[in-house]
């Protein structure tokens, strides 16, 4: 049986390798990839539940337990902040992939 921390890595490789497919939409795939980088900071975090999803008192949570930059969350808080809006989000997959390798890398260095 997988720990929470591997059931989760897998779950983000499976959301980034999703992100990358063309033949999804730009916003699923956008979505997909804040997921995977989603996931990789809880598993940074070692949280032992996710809780409310997407949490934002967790990103914001994650500069100071990880002691990483505020910029580090700013792409994210973006993404969420556009997210729910009628209009909907801007295209934004070039900087959620980006993020979700950030977030990867970090949570392998912790």
């Amino acid at each position: 049986m997988q720990s929470l921390k591997e059931a989760r890595q897998t779950m983000a490789e499976i959301l980034l390798r999703d992100a990358s497919q063309e033949r999804i939409s730009e916003p699923e795939r956008t979505r997909a990839a804040f997921d995977a980088g989603y996931i990789w900071l809880l598993t940074a975090l070692d949280e032992p539940r996710g809780g409310e999803h997407p949490n934002q008192a967790l990103l914001h949570a994650a500069v100071s337990r990880l002691n990483v930059p505020h910029r580090t969350i700013a792409p994210a808080l973006e993404y969420l902040s556009q997210l729910y809006k009628p209009s909907g989000a801007e295209p934004m997959l070039a900087e959620m992939l980006k993020w979700a390798a950030r977030m990867k890398a970090l949570a392998r260095s912790v």
